[in-house]
């Protein structure tokens, strides 16, 4: 496996010179009838991004219980972004669950297929020892491997949290990262699944 770091600092000065691309450009547009009718047939995908629609109130009125409802039917499915919102919920205390089942959520996301953003829900409950030991080089490696996949966040918390490059402590971290990425299937510059709804 190519190492962690060589993408991780390309990804670094790529995202510096990167053009930023407003999410109308970026994203397809959906209709809520269109989402409505996938999710109607049973399509996962669907299923979580209209409980997305409704954790959020972007189309619909907000409402939290109807998304766990929809998020539990996608997480039946096998759904990761469903599985990364539902944890998010329970963590912010919108969704009913224990902090375990939140941790277990976001595990679970970050493991089918390389969820980005599920791996970087990891490192912040090791960073706030939320449901598991407070560790900050645990929460740095996760994070090492998120902004690998592409994740934005992660990139900021690294550049925010991150020992110096060459330290032993940095060292660690990158050695644990790689254990990580291994552990999920994950070779840098893969296409994560990043769950941008």
């Amino acid at each position: 496996m190519r190492s962690l770091l060589g993408v991780l600092a390309a990804t670094t000065l790529a995202l510096g010179a990167a053009p930023s691309l407003s999410a109308q450009e970026a994203a397809p547009q959906f209709t809520l009838a269109t989402i409505q009718a996938e999710a109607a047939k049973g399509q996962a995908d669907a299923i979580s991004t209209l409980g997305w629609m409704y954790e959020t109130g972007k189309g619909v009125s907000e409402d939290n219980s109807k998304a766990a409802s929809l998020y539990k039917t996608a997480i039946a499915q096998g759904d990761s972004f469903g599985q990364w919102r539902m944890g998010v919920m329970i963590d912010e205390g919108t969704a009913q669950g224990s902090q375990a089942q939140a941790v277990a959520l976001f595990r679970q996301a970050a493991a089918r297929m390389g969820s980005a953003h599920g791996i970087e829900g990891i490192g912040v409950l090791y960073a706030n020892g939320q449901g598991v030991a407070r560790n900050m080089d645990e929460a740095l490696a996760h994070w090492m491997v998120a902004a690998a996949a592409g994740d934005e966040d992660a990139m900021k918390l690294l550049m925010q949290y991150m020992p110096g490059a060459g330290t032993p402590e940095a060292g660690k971290i990158y050695d644990r990262a790689n254990a990580i990425a291994d552990a999920y299937g994950i070779n840098p510059g893969d296409e994560a699944q990043t769950a941008q709804r």
